[in-house]
Protein backbone atom coordinates (compact mmCIF):
# COMPACT_ATOMS: atom_id res chain seq x y z
CA UNK A 1 0.00 0.00 0.00
CA UNK A 2 2.60 2.69 0.75
CA UNK A 3 3.97 1.35 -2.58
CA UNK A 4 0.86 2.33 -4.22
CA UNK A 5 0.42 5.74 -2.02
CA UNK A 6 3.97 6.83 -3.30
CA UNK A 7 2.79 6.80 -7.02
CA UNK A 8 -0.51 8.06 -6.56
CA UNK A 9 1.58 11.48 -4.98
CA UNK A 10 3.84 11.44 -7.54
CA UNK A 11 2.17 14.21 -9.97
CA UNK A 12 0.96 17.13 -7.77
CA UNK A 13 -1.00 19.98 -8.89
CA UNK A 14 -1.13 23.40 -8.00
CA UNK A 15 -4.18 25.49 -8.38
CA UNK A 16 -4.07 29.68 -7.99
CA UNK A 17 -6.84 31.56 -8.53
CA UNK A 18 -6.46 34.48 -11.17
CA UNK A 19 -6.09 37.57 -8.52
CA UNK A 20 -2.89 35.72 -6.76
CA UNK A 21 -1.37 35.66 -9.96
CA UNK A 22 1.00 38.44 -8.70
CA UNK A 23 1.33 37.68 -5.54
CA UNK A 24 4.12 38.10 -3.39
CA UNK A 25 5.39 34.76 -2.85
CA UNK A 26 8.88 36.44 -0.89
CA UNK A 27 6.26 36.02 2.16
CA UNK A 28 5.98 32.44 1.60
CA UNK A 29 9.59 31.86 3.54
CA UNK A 30 9.85 29.00 1.15
CA UNK A 31 13.18 27.87 -1.24
CA UNK A 32 13.16 28.72 -4.66
CA UNK A 33 12.16 25.18 -5.82
CA UNK A 34 9.25 25.36 -4.37
CA UNK A 35 8.18 28.11 -5.62
CA UNK A 36 8.27 27.04 -9.08
CA UNK A 37 5.94 23.80 -8.61
CA UNK A 38 3.85 22.76 -11.80
CA UNK A 39 0.49 24.94 -11.17
CA UNK A 40 -2.33 26.65 -12.58
CA UNK A 41 -3.96 29.60 -12.77
CA UNK A 42 -7.58 29.45 -12.71
CA UNK A 43 -10.93 32.03 -12.78
CA UNK A 44 -13.69 31.06 -10.11
CA UNK A 45 -16.51 31.87 -12.01
CA UNK A 46 -15.14 30.17 -15.38
CA UNK A 47 -14.29 26.30 -16.21
CA UNK A 48 -11.30 27.66 -17.53
CA UNK A 49 -7.36 27.59 -16.37
CA UNK A 50 -3.82 28.12 -17.26
CA UNK A 51 -1.53 25.85 -17.09
CA UNK A 52 1.99 26.63 -16.30
CA UNK A 53 4.61 27.36 -13.51
CA UNK A 54 4.05 29.29 -10.49
CA UNK A 55 6.85 31.41 -10.87
CA UNK A 56 6.16 31.83 -14.58
CA UNK A 57 3.16 34.76 -16.04
CA UNK A 58 -0.04 32.77 -16.87
CA UNK A 59 0.36 33.80 -20.58
CA UNK A 60 3.19 31.17 -21.02
CA UNK A 61 1.05 28.33 -19.79
CA UNK A 62 -1.69 26.68 -21.72
CA UNK A 63 -5.29 26.64 -21.56
CA UNK A 64 -7.43 24.02 -20.47
CA UNK A 65 -11.19 22.54 -19.37
CA UNK A 66 -11.23 22.02 -15.82
CA UNK A 67 -15.04 20.76 -14.53
CA UNK A 68 -15.56 20.42 -10.36
CA UNK A 69 -18.46 18.56 -11.15
CA UNK A 70 -16.59 15.17 -12.66
CA UNK A 71 -12.99 16.23 -12.04
CA UNK A 72 -12.54 15.60 -15.60
CA UNK A 73 -9.46 17.68 -18.00
CA UNK A 74 -9.63 18.53 -21.64
CA UNK A 75 -7.49 20.44 -23.77
CA UNK A 76 -9.00 23.70 -24.62
CA UNK A 77 -5.95 24.96 -27.07
CA UNK A 78 -2.75 24.06 -26.41
CA UNK A 79 0.17 26.84 -26.83
CA UNK A 80 2.80 24.28 -25.77
CA UNK A 81 2.89 20.34 -25.53
CA UNK A 82 2.02 18.69 -22.58
CA UNK A 83 4.86 16.64 -20.54
CA UNK A 84 2.68 13.64 -19.88
CA UNK A 85 5.60 11.23 -19.71
CA UNK A 86 5.54 10.71 -15.73
CA UNK A 87 1.76 10.52 -15.43
CA UNK A 88 1.04 7.81 -17.90
CA UNK A 89 4.21 5.59 -16.43
CA UNK A 90 2.83 5.87 -13.13
CA UNK A 91 -0.12 4.50 -14.47
CA UNK A 92 1.70 1.67 -16.17
CA UNK A 93 3.48 0.99 -12.92
CA UNK A 94 0.49 1.20 -11.00
CA UNK A 95 -1.01 -1.24 -13.53
CA UNK A 96 2.04 -3.50 -13.26
CA UNK A 97 2.30 -3.58 -9.73
CA UNK A 98 -1.32 -4.77 -9.15
CA UNK A 99 -1.18 -7.58 -11.84
CA UNK A 100 2.26 -8.79 -10.32
CA UNK A 101 0.99 -8.35 -6.97
CA UNK A 102 -2.13 -11.12 -6.74
CA UNK A 103 -2.47 -9.98 -3.04
CA UNK A 104 -2.88 -5.94 -3.76
CA UNK A 105 -6.30 -7.48 -5.49
CA UNK A 106 -8.43 -7.33 -2.38
CA UNK A 107 -7.64 -3.78 -1.95
CA UNK A 108 -8.86 -2.68 -5.84
CA UNK A 109 -12.58 -2.66 -3.81
CA UNK A 110 -14.99 -2.56 -1.48
CA UNK A 111 -18.53 -3.55 -1.81
CA UNK A 112 -21.80 -4.08 0.14
CA UNK A 113 -21.68 -7.64 2.03
CA UNK A 114 -17.63 -7.94 1.56
CA UNK A 115 -15.96 -9.27 5.17
CA UNK A 116 -13.39 -7.35 6.71
CA UNK A 117 -11.24 -7.95 9.93
CA UNK A 118 -11.07 -5.28 12.55
CA UNK A 119 -7.24 -5.08 13.97
CA UNK A 120 -7.18 -3.50 17.66
CA UNK A 121 -5.12 -1.49 19.55
CA UNK A 122 -4.52 -4.95 21.86
CA UNK A 123 -3.61 -7.15 18.86
CA UNK A 124 -7.07 -8.71 18.83
CA UNK A 125 -8.75 -9.91 14.97
CA UNK A 126 -12.46 -9.79 15.11
CA UNK A 127 -13.86 -9.94 11.53
CA UNK A 128 -17.34 -8.23 10.72
CA UNK A 129 -19.71 -7.36 7.24
CA UNK A 130 -20.05 -4.46 5.56
CA UNK A 131 -23.61 -3.62 5.84
CA UNK A 132 -23.11 0.09 3.87
CA UNK A 133 -21.11 1.79 1.83
CA UNK A 134 -21.36 5.74 1.97
CA UNK A 135 -19.27 7.51 -1.11
CA UNK A 136 -19.01 11.48 -0.58
CA UNK A 137 -20.18 13.77 -3.64
CA UNK A 138 -19.95 17.46 -2.73
CA UNK A 139 -21.37 18.31 0.41
CA UNK A 140 -23.96 15.04 0.24
CA UNK A 141 -23.46 11.47 1.26
CA UNK A 142 -24.76 8.99 -0.69
CA UNK A 143 -25.43 5.38 -0.87
CA UNK A 144 -23.09 3.40 -2.73
CA UNK A 145 -22.69 -0.38 -3.88
CA UNK A 146 -19.21 -0.79 -4.17
CA UNK A 147 -16.17 1.48 -4.10
CA UNK A 148 -12.72 1.87 -5.70
CA UNK A 149 -9.52 2.08 -3.90
CA UNK A 150 -8.60 5.88 -3.48
CA UNK A 151 -12.50 6.52 -2.63
CA UNK A 152 -12.97 8.50 0.96
CA UNK A 153 -15.96 6.20 1.80
CA UNK A 154 -17.66 5.76 5.10
CA UNK A 155 -18.46 2.23 6.55
CA UNK A 156 -21.37 0.66 8.72
CA UNK A 157 -22.21 -2.27 10.21
CA UNK A 158 -18.80 -2.20 12.34
CA UNK A 159 -19.68 -1.89 16.21
CA UNK A 160 -17.50 -0.89 19.09
CA UNK A 161 -14.66 0.85 16.78
CA UNK A 162 -12.12 3.35 17.82
CA UNK A 163 -9.91 5.58 16.66
CA UNK A 164 -6.99 3.99 16.19
CA UNK A 165 -8.35 0.88 14.91
CA UNK A 166 -7.47 -0.55 11.07
CA UNK A 167 -9.95 -2.24 9.07
CA UNK A 168 -8.29 -4.20 6.64
CA UNK A 169 -8.80 -7.00 4.12
CA UNK A 170 -9.98 -10.57 6.14
CA UNK A 171 -8.34 -12.92 3.95
CA UNK A 172 -4.72 -10.91 4.33
CA UNK A 173 -5.19 -8.82 7.72
CA UNK A 174 -2.21 -6.02 8.01
CA UNK A 175 -2.50 -3.83 11.02
CA UNK A 176 -1.31 -0.12 10.85
CA UNK A 177 0.64 1.36 13.43
CA UNK A 178 -1.81 2.90 16.11
CA UNK A 179 -2.01 6.37 16.11
CA UNK A 180 0.12 8.17 18.87
CA UNK A 181 -1.87 10.68 21.14
CA UNK A 182 -0.70 13.35 23.17
CA UNK A 183 -1.14 12.72 26.77
CA UNK A 184 -4.13 15.31 28.79
CA UNK A 185 -2.26 18.11 30.47
CA UNK A 186 -5.63 19.31 31.97
CA UNK A 187 -8.47 18.33 34.38
CA UNK A 188 -11.54 19.25 35.57
CA UNK A 189 -14.72 18.09 37.64
CA UNK A 190 -18.10 17.59 35.85
CA UNK A 191 -21.08 17.28 37.89
CA UNK A 192 -24.72 17.25 37.99
CA UNK A 193 -26.15 20.26 38.80
CA UNK A 194 -27.57 20.51 42.15
CA UNK A 195 -28.29 24.21 42.46
CA UNK A 196 -31.98 25.72 43.41
CA UNK A 197 -32.73 26.24 40.09
CA UNK A 198 -31.90 23.06 38.67
CA UNK A 199 -33.77 21.02 36.00
CA UNK A 200 -35.29 24.20 34.65
CA UNK A 201 -33.71 24.82 31.25
CA UNK A 202 -32.41 21.41 30.29
CA UNK A 203 -33.67 17.86 29.54
CA UNK A 204 -30.21 15.31 30.71
CA UNK A 205 -30.03 16.28 34.12
CA UNK A 206 -29.05 12.76 35.56
CA UNK A 207 -25.97 11.83 36.55
CA UNK A 208 -26.15 8.79 34.27
CA UNK A 209 -27.45 10.81 31.05
CA UNK A 210 -24.15 12.96 31.55
CA UNK A 211 -22.21 9.68 32.30
CA UNK A 212 -23.37 8.07 28.90
CA UNK A 213 -22.49 11.20 26.80
CA UNK A 214 -19.03 11.30 28.21
CA UNK A 215 -18.45 8.01 27.30
CA UNK A 216 -19.88 8.81 23.78
CA UNK A 217 -17.26 11.48 23.06
CA UNK A 218 -14.50 9.43 24.20
CA UNK A 219 -15.50 7.23 21.32
CA UNK A 220 -14.69 10.00 18.59
CA UNK A 221 -12.38 12.07 20.92
CA UNK A 222 -9.41 10.38 21.70
CA UNK A 223 -7.87 12.89 23.53
CA UNK A 224 -10.71 12.80 26.52
CA UNK A 225 -10.42 10.73 29.45
CA UNK A 226 -13.31 10.19 31.56
CA UNK A 227 -12.91 8.69 35.19
CA UNK A 228 -15.30 7.94 37.97
CA UNK A 229 -14.71 10.09 41.31
CA UNK A 230 -15.61 8.67 44.91
CA UNK A 231 -18.88 10.54 44.57
CA UNK A 232 -21.14 8.75 42.36
CA UNK A 233 -22.94 12.29 40.69
CA UNK A 234 -18.84 13.25 39.77
CA UNK A 235 -16.66 12.60 37.12
CA UNK A 236 -12.74 13.71 36.68
CA UNK A 237 -12.84 14.61 32.76
CA UNK A 238 -8.99 15.19 31.19
CA UNK A 239 -8.61 16.96 27.81
CA UNK A 240 -5.30 18.52 26.30
CA UNK A 241 -6.17 21.69 27.36
CA UNK A 242 -8.96 23.97 28.84
CA UNK A 243 -10.04 24.64 25.05
CA UNK A 244 -10.77 21.34 24.25
CA UNK A 245 -12.52 20.92 27.68
CA UNK A 246 -14.69 24.44 26.90
CA UNK A 247 -15.57 22.93 23.89
CA UNK A 248 -17.15 19.50 24.82
CA UNK A 249 -19.29 21.76 27.65
CA UNK A 250 -20.33 24.22 24.90
CA UNK A 251 -21.67 21.01 22.76
CA UNK A 252 -23.22 19.00 25.57
CA UNK A 253 -24.88 22.62 26.84
CA UNK A 254 -26.48 23.26 23.40
CA UNK A 255 -27.82 19.22 23.19
CA UNK A 256 -29.93 19.97 26.23
CA UNK A 257 -27.62 19.00 29.44
CA UNK A 258 -27.10 20.82 32.86
CA UNK A 259 -23.80 20.07 34.87
CA UNK A 260 -21.40 22.00 36.91
CA UNK A 261 -17.56 22.44 36.53
CA UNK A 262 -14.72 23.19 38.80
CA UNK A 263 -11.86 24.97 38.04
CA UNK A 264 -9.30 23.35 35.13
CA UNK A 265 -6.29 21.67 37.41
CA UNK A 266 -3.28 20.76 35.79
CA UNK A 267 -2.37 16.85 35.53
CA UNK A 268 0.74 16.10 37.45
CA UNK A 269 3.33 13.29 38.00
CA UNK A 270 5.44 11.56 40.30
CA UNK A 271 9.23 10.96 39.08
CA UNK A 272 11.65 9.87 42.20
CA UNK A 273 9.60 12.14 44.29
CA UNK A 274 9.97 15.50 42.02
CA UNK A 275 6.37 16.19 41.21
CA UNK A 276 6.65 16.85 37.07
CA UNK A 277 4.36 18.97 35.21
CA UNK A 278 3.06 19.30 31.82
CA UNK A 279 5.22 21.91 29.53
CA UNK A 280 3.91 23.31 26.33
CA UNK A 281 5.46 24.89 23.75
CA UNK A 282 3.63 27.95 22.68
CA UNK A 283 4.35 29.48 19.23
CA UNK A 284 2.67 33.26 19.16
CA UNK A 285 2.80 35.58 15.72
CA UNK A 286 2.14 38.79 16.51
CA UNK A 287 2.95 42.55 15.11
CA UNK A 288 6.07 43.82 16.37
CA UNK A 289 4.67 46.54 18.64
CA UNK A 290 2.69 44.11 20.72
CA UNK A 291 5.87 42.05 21.44
CA UNK A 292 6.25 43.92 25.16
CA UNK A 293 2.47 43.47 26.44
CA UNK A 294 2.63 39.34 25.08
CA UNK A 295 5.83 38.95 26.90
CA UNK A 296 4.94 40.68 30.00
CA UNK A 297 1.39 38.96 29.93
CA UNK A 298 3.23 35.48 29.05
CA UNK A 299 6.10 35.90 31.75
CA UNK A 300 3.18 36.90 34.57
CA UNK A 301 2.27 33.18 34.02
CA UNK A 302 5.49 31.43 34.37
CA UNK A 303 6.74 31.60 30.62
CA UNK A 304 10.01 31.84 29.41
CA UNK A 305 11.00 33.13 25.96
CA UNK A 306 13.07 30.89 23.37
CA UNK A 307 13.09 31.79 20.13
CA UNK A 308 12.45 35.08 18.06
CA UNK A 309 12.06 35.67 14.36
CA UNK A 310 11.56 38.80 13.00
CA UNK A 311 10.72 38.58 8.71
CA UNK A 312 10.72 42.30 8.98
CA UNK A 313 7.46 42.47 7.30
CA UNK A 314 5.91 44.08 10.36
CA UNK A 315 4.98 40.83 12.48
CA UNK A 316 7.22 38.50 14.36
CA UNK A 317 7.28 34.97 15.68
CA UNK A 318 7.71 34.33 19.53
CA UNK A 319 8.47 30.72 20.64
CA UNK A 320 7.53 30.53 24.59
CA UNK A 321 8.35 27.30 26.96
CA UNK A 322 5.07 27.72 29.68
CA UNK A 323 3.28 25.35 31.79
CA UNK A 324 -0.07 24.01 30.94
CA UNK A 325 -2.04 25.74 33.58
CA UNK A 326 -0.23 29.03 32.89
CA UNK A 327 -2.38 28.65 29.25
CA UNK A 328 -5.41 28.90 31.27
CA UNK A 329 -7.54 31.48 30.20
CA UNK A 330 -4.26 33.22 28.45
CA UNK A 331 -5.92 32.70 24.90
CA UNK A 332 -8.82 35.77 25.60
CA UNK A 333 -6.00 37.73 27.36
CA UNK A 334 -3.80 37.08 23.96
CA UNK A 335 -6.80 38.35 22.01
CA UNK A 336 -7.32 41.61 23.89
CA UNK A 337 -3.87 42.61 24.02
CA UNK A 338 -2.87 41.94 20.36
CA UNK A 339 -6.25 43.71 19.39
CA UNK A 340 -7.25 39.98 17.86
CA UNK A 341 -4.72 40.37 15.34
CA UNK A 342 -2.39 37.55 17.26
CA UNK A 343 -1.83 34.28 16.26
CA UNK A 344 -1.61 31.20 19.04
CA UNK A 345 -0.44 27.88 19.08
CA UNK A 346 0.33 25.65 21.76
CA UNK A 347 1.89 21.96 21.35
CA UNK A 348 2.43 19.31 24.45
CA UNK A 349 6.79 19.55 24.96
CA UNK A 350 7.35 17.88 28.04
CA UNK A 351 6.77 16.57 31.54
CA UNK A 352 9.40 19.47 33.09
CA UNK A 353 9.70 19.94 36.99
CA UNK A 354 7.04 22.29 38.98
CA UNK A 355 7.21 25.73 38.57
CA UNK A 356 5.76 26.92 41.35
CA UNK A 357 2.69 28.91 42.51
CA UNK A 358 1.24 31.02 39.87
CA UNK A 359 -0.74 34.13 41.17
CA UNK A 360 -4.32 34.08 41.27
CA UNK A 361 -7.37 36.46 41.26
CA UNK A 362 -6.40 39.14 43.14
CA UNK A 363 -10.14 39.95 43.91
CA UNK A 364 -13.03 38.70 45.56
CA UNK A 365 -17.01 37.96 44.79
CA UNK A 366 -20.01 39.13 45.38
CA UNK A 367 -22.28 36.70 46.72
CA UNK A 368 -26.27 36.89 46.88
CA UNK A 369 -27.37 36.12 50.03
CA UNK A 370 -30.86 35.40 49.19
CA UNK A 371 -33.56 33.89 46.59
CA UNK A 372 -35.55 36.45 44.28
CA UNK A 373 -35.03 38.80 41.47
CA UNK A 374 -32.40 41.40 41.04
CA UNK A 375 -34.02 45.15 41.60
CA UNK A 376 -32.14 48.42 40.22
CA UNK A 377 -32.17 50.05 43.74
CA UNK A 378 -30.49 47.28 45.04
CA UNK A 379 -27.90 46.73 41.85
CA UNK A 380 -27.11 50.52 41.78
CA UNK A 381 -25.84 50.43 45.47
CA UNK A 382 -23.43 47.19 45.04
CA UNK A 383 -22.05 48.92 41.43
CA UNK A 384 -19.85 51.06 43.75
CA UNK A 385 -18.78 48.08 45.17
CA UNK A 386 -17.29 46.22 41.94
CA UNK A 387 -18.17 44.66 38.69
CA UNK A 388 -21.32 43.50 38.14
CA UNK A 389 -22.27 39.93 36.61
CA UNK A 390 -26.15 40.50 36.30
CA UNK A 391 -29.08 42.59 35.56
CA UNK A 392 -32.27 44.07 37.08
CA UNK A 393 -34.48 41.36 36.46
CA UNK A 394 -32.23 38.20 36.81
CA UNK A 395 -33.26 35.49 39.27
CA UNK A 396 -30.31 34.35 41.50
CA UNK A 397 -30.37 32.11 44.87
CA UNK A 398 -28.03 31.89 47.88
CA UNK A 399 -24.95 31.51 47.23
CA UNK A 400 -24.90 32.20 43.31
CA UNK A 401 -21.78 34.79 42.47
CA UNK A 402 -23.29 38.38 40.96
CA UNK A 403 -19.97 40.24 40.59
CA UNK A 404 -16.80 41.07 41.37
CA UNK A 405 -15.74 42.17 44.50
CA UNK A 406 -12.66 45.03 44.13
CA UNK A 407 -11.24 43.60 47.08
CA UNK A 408 -9.65 40.00 47.58
CA UNK A 409 -12.57 38.88 49.60
CA UNK A 410 -15.73 37.46 49.41
CA UNK A 411 -19.09 39.92 50.45
CA UNK A 412 -22.31 38.48 50.95
CA UNK A 413 -25.22 41.06 49.68
CA UNK A 414 -28.74 41.55 48.94
CA UNK A 415 -29.56 42.06 45.16
CA UNK A 416 -33.08 42.03 45.57
CA UNK A 417 -33.73 45.06 47.82
CA UNK A 418 -36.68 46.88 47.15
CA UNK A 419 -36.91 50.62 47.89
CA UNK A 420 -39.55 51.76 50.54
CA UNK A 421 -42.29 53.56 49.43
CA UNK A 422 -43.23 56.39 51.95
CA UNK A 423 -46.12 59.25 51.04
CA UNK A 424 -43.66 61.77 51.75
CA UNK A 425 -41.35 63.30 48.77
CA UNK A 426 -38.19 63.62 48.68
CA UNK A 427 -36.19 66.21 46.67
CA UNK A 428 -34.48 62.78 44.83
CA UNK A 429 -37.00 61.14 44.55
CA UNK A 430 -37.59 62.14 40.72
CA UNK A 431 -33.85 60.97 39.72
CA UNK A 432 -33.04 58.13 37.85
CA UNK A 433 -30.95 55.82 38.72
CA UNK A 434 -28.13 54.68 36.06
CA UNK A 435 -26.77 51.11 36.30
CA UNK A 436 -23.15 50.29 35.00
CA UNK A 437 -23.77 47.90 31.73
CA UNK A 438 -22.60 44.48 33.31
CA UNK A 439 -20.15 42.20 32.59
CA UNK A 440 -21.43 39.56 30.68
CA UNK A 441 -18.93 36.12 31.11
CA UNK A 442 -18.48 33.54 27.77
CA UNK A 443 -18.10 30.29 28.87
CA UNK A 444 -14.42 30.61 29.15
CA UNK A 445 -13.71 33.71 30.66
CA UNK A 446 -16.44 32.06 33.83
CA UNK A 447 -13.95 28.91 33.92
CA UNK A 448 -11.07 31.24 34.20
CA UNK A 449 -12.45 33.39 36.92
CA UNK A 450 -14.07 30.92 39.18
CA UNK A 451 -11.40 29.80 42.26
CA UNK A 452 -10.96 26.67 44.30
CA UNK A 453 -14.11 26.75 46.23
CA UNK A 454 -16.39 27.68 43.14
CA UNK A 455 -18.55 26.59 40.42
CA UNK A 456 -19.80 27.26 37.02
CA UNK A 457 -23.35 26.05 36.72
CA UNK A 458 -23.87 25.42 32.81
CA UNK A 459 -27.56 25.17 31.29
CA UNK A 460 -28.92 25.36 27.82
CA UNK A 461 -30.28 29.03 28.37
CA UNK A 462 -28.03 30.37 31.43
CA UNK A 463 -24.13 30.45 32.54
CA UNK A 464 -24.16 30.89 36.26
CA UNK A 465 -21.45 31.07 39.07
CA UNK A 466 -21.84 29.80 42.33
CA UNK A 467 -20.23 28.68 45.67
CA UNK A 468 -19.39 25.18 46.14
CA UNK A 469 -21.68 25.76 49.45
CA UNK A 470 -24.50 27.87 49.11
CA UNK A 471 -25.72 29.04 52.40
CA UNK A 472 -23.63 31.83 53.88
CA UNK A 473 -23.63 30.33 57.25
CA UNK A 474 -21.64 27.00 56.33
CA UNK A 475 -19.40 28.67 53.68
CA UNK A 476 -15.70 28.75 55.16
CA UNK A 477 -14.57 32.59 55.37
CA UNK A 478 -12.33 33.64 52.58
CA UNK A 479 -9.57 35.88 54.60
CA UNK A 480 -8.31 39.35 52.93
CA UNK A 481 -4.41 38.90 51.56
Amino acid sequence: MKIIISIALTTILLLLNSTAQQADYSQLKAEAEQLYAAGSYARANEVYARIGKTGLTPEEGRWVEFRLADTSWRAQAATETADTTKFEQAQKQLEELVRTNPDLGSYRYLAIGDQVAVAKRDGSLRKVRVTQLYAFEGLKRESIERAEFGEIVALAGIEDIEIGDTITAADNPQALPAIAVDEPTISMIFSVNNSPFAGKDGRFVTSRQVKERLDRETLGNVAIRVEETAAPEQFKVSGRGELQLSILIEMMRREGYELQVSKPEAITRQSNGVTLEPIELVVIDCPEEFIGVVTEAVGRRKGQMTKMVNHGTGRVRLEFEIPSRGLIGFRNEFLTETKGTGLLNTLFLRWGDWQGALRGRATGSLVADRTGETTTYALFNLQERGTLFVRPGTKVYEGMIIGENARAVDLDVNAIKEKKLTNMRAASADEAMRLVPPKELSLEQAIEFIGEDELVEVTPKNIRLRKRVLRFNERPKRKET
